[in-house]
């Protein structure tokens, strides 16, 4: 894929990308680390956000979830793309290396460890932590998706299943 920043054209290794309302693609580009605004029709917009990251989640609000590469952290970031770290440190729970991100319609951000789900308020404080009660549900999860209805859809890579949670 090429893109066209600052006027000249160059390739883009993308690692991830979510559609935006405003008829724009936000993308993550590993050569530059960045995350970046493009139009539909491919015109290059803008640097959103010097975050390197691997998963993309755009909220209701157009609130933006990434997880960076190196350090596995979720950030979120309002339309401005200024990032703060989510969730802020707590002594109640601690991510170990979140592999995606999603968000609800109605702004909760779902964010996926190997073996759990963990729910955060549009606020960011932690709602829950869903753990599949029968054992073996999903043990390598790497990728999830929440739709309009508030379901949940995991994809677990060993089993090569999408869990459905109602």
């Amino acid at each position: 894929m090429k893109t066209i920043e600052e006027g000249r054209p160059r390739d883009v290794d993308l690692a991830a990308a979510a559609p935006l309302r405003s008829a724009e693609i936000l993308i993550a580009d590993r050569r530059s680390k960045a995350i970046h605004r493009i139009a539909t029709d491919g015109t290059y917009r803008s640097r959103f956000a010097a975050i390197d990251a691997v998963k993309l989640a755009v909220g209701p609000l157009e609130e933006v979830a990434a997880i960076e590469r190196e350090t596995r952290r979720v950030v979120v970031m309002g339309s401005d793309g200024l990032p703060r770290p989510f969730p802020e440190p707590s002594s109640t729970y601690q991510m170990r290396a979140p592999a995606d991100v999603a968000f609800d319609p109605l702004g909760h951000l779902y964010v996926l460890e190997r073996d759990s789900v963990a729910v955060f308020t549009p606020t960011g404080e932690l709602l829950t932590v869903f753990t599949p009660s029968t054992a073996g549900v999903f043990r390598t999860a790497v990728s999830l998706a929440v739709d309009l209805a508030g379901r949940l859809y995991v994809y677990d890579q060993e089993s090569e299943r999408v869990h459905v949670f109602h």
